[in-house]
């Protein structure tokens, strides 16, 4: 009965033409209406969305289950190709990939020195499997000494590409990417 009131107080509709049943989204509305903003009654709509459980349930599995399950399928069966840093160079510094192929990219730093793997329009191009081997950005690479990083990757678009390490492109540090 209380609840009942506080929502006839805080709705700007008058009460008797509109009785919908209580639901959670509506009651957390409510709560929200309350505290933030007490003297606007009608700021909020007075119902939350909500799907029934069985259908909601339904969705997620729907959307999110067979793509998670594709995608690691395929991230699993990725072609390894490794890239070794030193000081100012890239083994190899001539990489080739074809579009729509699932890579791992394994990045090793043998050097004394921090080394990035800058290739952002490539990234920028590419499905990433693991964001997290990236920086903030998502443009680089970056192995400490003694370091090693894998990045997954698929190439969406041909086209040629740079790879710079930035801190030592001054030194030549700089190779050539090809996607086919």
């Amino acid at each position: 009965m209380r609840l009942q009131r506080l929502r006839d107080a805080l709705d700007s509709r008058r009460a008797h033409i509109y009785k919908p049943a209580v639901s959670g989204a509506q009651v957390a509305q409510l709560v929200e209406q309350r505290t933030e903003n007490p003297c606007v009654g009608g700021s909020i709509p007075p119902l939350g969305t909500i799907l029934p459980a069985g259908l909601s349930f339904a969705i997620l599995l729907v959307a999110v289950i067979p793509a998670s399950d594709a995608g690691a399928a395929e991230w699993s069966k990725a072609q390894p190709v490794t890239v070794v840093t030193t000081e100012s160079k890239f083994t190899p510094d001539k990489l080739a990939f074809r579009r729509g192929v699932a890579y791992r990219l394994h990045v090793e730093n043998r050097g004394t020195e921090m080394h990035e793997f800058n290739a952002a329009e490539l990234f920028k191009a590419s499905e990433i499997g693991n964001a997290e081997a990236l920086n903030a950005d998502r443009t680089e690479v970056v192995v400490h000494p003694g370091e090693a990083k894998d990045l997954l990757f698929r190439p969406k678009q041909a086209g040629h590409f740079h790879l710079v390490c930035p801190d030592h492109d001054w030194d030549g540090m700089t190779g050539e990417i090809t996607v086919e």
